[in-house]
């Protein structure tokens, strides 16, 4: 229902009760809840479990990875929402993403978007090369 997808976007961009966070390269970070990244990933909970900031708080780290493309990413893992030029815009980079903490829905959601017309004669192969490497043939 369309008020339970608002309530997650209302939990994930305010971060109300938040207990862990999100770092990009550039040090930015936004709250998160720890239970929606360990639910929505296994490598996430890994990795949740593994580190704890100096406030005792666990917190993830995304390196090589700009903050937008980032915050897209875990919208994405709290409401599956996104803005379509967004998604258009770091498809690449998001495809990459959900490959390596393995979120198979948004895997799935990349793959639509590059079979809808992104993939042209000059990144044919470059694309390709990559959607192989993440297991999204």
């Amino acid at each position: 229902p369309k008020e339970t997808v608002e309530t997650w976007e209302k939990l994930f961009k305010e971060g109300i009760g938040a207990d862990a966070f999100v770092v990009t390269d550039n040090y930015s970070y936004f709250p998160a809840h720890s239970c929606v990244l360990a639910a929505a990933s296994p490598v996430m909970a890994t990795l949740l479990d593994q580190s704890r900031g100096k406030n005792g708080n666990p917190y993830l780290k995304i390196p090589g990875v700009p903050c937008e493309v980032v915050y897209t990413f875990i919208r994405f893992l709290y409401s599956s929402c996104y803005e379509e030029e967004e998604m258009k815009k770091f498809v690449l980079q998001l495809l990459v993403l959900s490959h390596y903490y393995s979120v198979p829905s948004l895997k799935r959601v990349c793959v639509e978007v590059l079979d809808q017309g992104w993939i042209n004669k000059e990144n044919v192969i470059d694309v390709l090369q990559l959607a192989r490497d993440c297991d999204a043939e």
